[in-house]
């Protein structure tokens, strides 16, 4: 994907979104990994909610990238920076 396509996206949260999902993996796979203190249940329900733009909770930087590095998907980084 180039720059031009990444600018596509509305948020970074819809970048991080995409890039799950275009790595193949689900949802309550990355939140396990990204909040392994947390059920997997109670941790895709953090990112579902991180990831939705009509809710107030976001992914932090670090946490973006750690989504990038576990679905290795670095193509859309630029945009979410």
């Amino acid at each position: 994907m180039s720059h031009d396509e990444t600018c596509r996206f509305e948020s970074s949260e819809a970048a991080t979104k995409h890039a799950i999902h275009a790595s193949g993996k689900n949802l309550k796979e990355v939140a396990a990994a990204l909040w392994p203190d947390k059920t997997p249940n109670a941790a895709h329900t953090l990112l579902a909610n991180a990831l939705n733009d009509n809710r107030s909770e976001r992914l932090t930087a670090d946490q973006h990238i750690f989504v990038a590095n576990h679905v290795q998907q670095y193509h859309w980084l630029a945009y979410a920076a």
